[in-house]
């Protein structure tokens, strides 16, 4: 015998996926708000860093402070960008929604919310690096107090 979905089952079924596409909408916000947060607190460390004066770090933790600035600054600058994205991204559904004139095709929505993910990903790898290489500069410079 075959099965066949009640009206009821497809009522909670779309219940249940909208709760969940809810959620994960708010963990991405979360997240990016999370991570963003973290790569100003990085950047600052780093400048606070270089204001000390006995901060002198060795040629080889130089270039991984640089490394550092340089991937703190693309994780920030992709946060920054992902969270405009997103915003213009929920302004267009409801647009469309709505039916407003000059409201984003489907199309166009798909591609905000691809670009999201992308940045978001991008923001995750270039956090992730600028953090490796902060702890490389750190250990390079202060590593010999370990022992």
């Amino acid at each position: 015998m075959a099965y066949t979905n009640s009206d009821a089952d497809i009522v909670v079924n779309k219940e249940r996926f909208l709760r969940w596409q809810r959620l994960a909408i708010d963990q991405l916000g979360f997240t990016l708000n999370f991570i963003l947060t973290l790569t100003i607190a990085a950047l600052g460390y780093i400048f606070a860093l270089l204001k000390d004066k006995e901060f002198v770090p060795s040629p080889c933790a130089r270039y991984a402070l640089i490394l550092s600035l340089l991937s703190l600054a693309i994780a920030a600058i992709s946060g920054m960008w992902c969270t405009i994205n997103r915003l213009r991204d929920f302004q267009g559904t409801a647009r469309k929604l709505r039916k407003t004139v000059g409201a984003p095709s489907s199309r166009e929505l798909r591609v905000m919310g691809k670009r999201t993910w992308k940045m978001f990903y991008t923001q995750v790898w270039a956090f992730s690096l600028g953090i490796a290489f902060l702890a490389a500069a750190l250990l390079l410079t202060y590593g010999g107090k370990l022992k």
